[in-house]
């Protein structure tokens, strides 16, 4: 006697179905990834004659209510206003103000990356080499 077409179809799939189970069963799952979120802010240009200070200070503030929470900063360079041409007296005043602007507003962790501007000295031909806070070292 002839199988019916829908009986064949039936039996087609339930074949298919069984060939797959032993691989269904194999398979390894993917542990879920743990995600995570961070902040990325850059060019700041910190400077006591300015208010970029203001507004790195008010952008600390907005990066601690984000929600859902971050967990570190990136900051991605030009920190300071500019030491490629200032003295080493200036730059230290900039990079002071900097740090406590983060200190004050700040309980994250922050990862700072080197912006062409938070180069002390670099325009400048340096009289003496052995100066340790010169160039991008």
């Amino acid at each position: 006697m002839p199988m019916k077409r829908k009986d064949f179809l039936k039996a087609s799939v339930a074949t298919a179905g069984l060939a797959i189970v032993p691989e269904m069963v194999s398979a390894k799952v993917a542990a879920p990834r743990k995600s995570f979120r961070f902040a990325f802010i850059s060019d700041i240009h910190v400077k006591p004659e300015r208010i970029a200070e203001e507004g790195m200070a008010r952008s600390l503030q907005h990066i601690r209510k984000l929600k859902p929470e971050v967990e570190f900063i990136v900051m991605g360079g030009d920190a300071i206003y500019d030491s490629l041409k200032a003295t080493k007296e200036y730059t230290k005043t900039q990079w002071d103000l900097y740090q406590s602007i983060l200190k004050n507003g700040n309980t994250l962790p922050v990862f700072n990356s080197i912006g062409n501007h938070d180069i002390f000295g670099w325009f400048n031909v340096p009289q003496e080499t052995s100066e340790p806070l010169y160039g991008k070292a």
